[in-house]
């Protein structure tokens, strides 16, 4: 096959790299930047699937054009931004595989692999000083509700994958820091400063990140994308997608009532 990887980030070079070392062709490009790179709209009718690693604002564009072409697309997270989500009801997401790389760890595999009444869930990073400016920007897909989202994914993982009804949330200036709380049993702390980690606690199972090789997950996410893009469903899709940008919706608005 020979696959498109619309991003050249650090992230969008990574998959760029996995791909190739799985044998197959990639084109890449970068449509934020098109003056540096292959023109997007000559790569489009050369490839056969696509890794769109894009900043959020750009994905569902993206999307929409490998729907029209019905080609099989794996996007980082987040999907996009809450104010899209009718629009990406309308896609066709059969071949949408959503970029939440922890799924693919055994480890955490393990303490999700029954629902949890009581979670807690953590992500804590730092945006650094040569980092993209829209990662600290919400209104660009930013913040430490999108681009933290893998506590929300992992903490809807544990609980079963449903649409928690209640969101309830606490949040800093600017999101660098933010408190969530689903279905009054599960709650999500993020925060851009701080030394980096990642946990989940679910019903007394623990996972934290240092327990986990983070370039297996990523091979093994890659290995599950050209299993996509052969047929098979994605391990989290759309709907998915669909319902962590919802829970960052209420949250926001729920925060709103509360100051």
């Amino acid at each position: 096959m020979k696959i498109g990887v619309f991003g050249q980030s650090s992230i969008g070079q990574r998959h760029a790299r996995l791909i190739r070392d799985a044998g197959h062709d990639v084109v890449t490009c970068d449509p934020v930047r098109p003056a540096d790179e292959t023109d997007p709209a000559a790569v489009w009718p050369k490839i056969d699937a696509v890794v769109i690693a894009t900043p959020p604002l750009t994905h569902l564009a993206l999307a929409q054009e490998a729907a029209r072409r019905r080609l099989p697309m794996l996007i980082e997270k987040p999907l996009g931004v809450p104010e899209e989500i009718e629009t990406w009801r309308q896609v066709d997401g059969r071949r949408l595989l959503l970029g939440y790389q922890w799924r693919y760890a055994p480890e955490l595999a393990r303490v999700c692999a029954e629902p949890a009444t009581i979670i807690t869930a953590e992500y804590y990073g730092a945006f650094g000083a040569r980092d993209a400016a829209w990662l600290r920007d919400p209104a660009a897909g930013g913040g430490v509700l999108l681009e933290y989202s893998h506590a929300l994914d992992y903490a809807l993982w544990a609980g079963g994958d449903g649409s928690p009804e209640d969101v309830l949330a606490l949040i800093a200036p600017n999101e660098t820091m933010a408190m969530v709380r689903l279905w009054n049993r599960a709650t999500v702390f993020l925060a851009s400063e701080g030394p980096p980690r990642a946990t989940l606690t679910a019903d007394g199972r623990e996972w934290a990140r240092l327990q986990t090789d983070l370039p297996a997950c990523y091979a093994a996410q890659t290995a599950h994308f050209l299993a996509v893009c052969e047929g098979r469903a994605p391990r989290v899709g759309l709907a998915h997608g669909l319902r962590v940008l919802e829970i960052v919706d209420k949250a926001r608005r729920s925060h709103g009532e509360w100051v």
